[in-house]
């Protein structure tokens, strides 16, 4: 049986674009994004394990806790709207990927992490140009009790 409501792919980023293209958050929806704010926890902390530095470690081994964070916060907010979901462990989450084995965080990857340039709308639909961050403002979806 799977966790995903019907017509979610196991895949985190297709299921964001879905998410992020609806009009109201339903509790279906909820838990998919529980699914995948608890997926982060793993690849944050293989990235910890592969930094090469203790502090970097532990500060990316944090956020792998936040995003565990923010999945039971999730859950707050299902059980609020009248529903029930429980964390899977890491082997049953459709979003989980084992953390590949790395030696050092490494150029490629840091510069994946980067951001060159960046347009940031915001709610009132006005236009700015970075270069130094990264930011997609969106309007709040709405959640809904369906």
């Amino acid at each position: 049986m799977s966790l995903l409501p019907e017509g979610y792919p196991n895949d985190a980023r297709a299921a964001l674009a879905i998410l992020n293209a609806r009009e109201r958050l339903g509790i279906d929806d909820l838990k998919v994004l529980a699914l995948i704010e608890l997926s982060g926890e793993s690849a944050y902390f293989a990235l910890g394990q592969a930094a090469g530095n203790d502090e970097a470690r532990a500060l990316l081994e944090r956020n792998g806790q936040e995003e565990r964070g923010h999945a039971h916060r999730l859950l707050k907010a299902i059980s609020l709207l009248g529903g029930s979901f429980e964390l899977p462990t890491p082997e049953a989450n459709p979003f989980y990927r084992p953390p590949v084995k790395m030696d050092g965080l490494g150029e490629n990857m840091l510069k994946g992490m980067e951001m060159k340039s960046v347009t940031v709308v915001s709610s009132s639909n006005t236009v700015a140009e970075s270069t130094e961050i990264s930011v997609s403002v969106r309007p709040p979806v709405p959640l809904s009790n369906g």
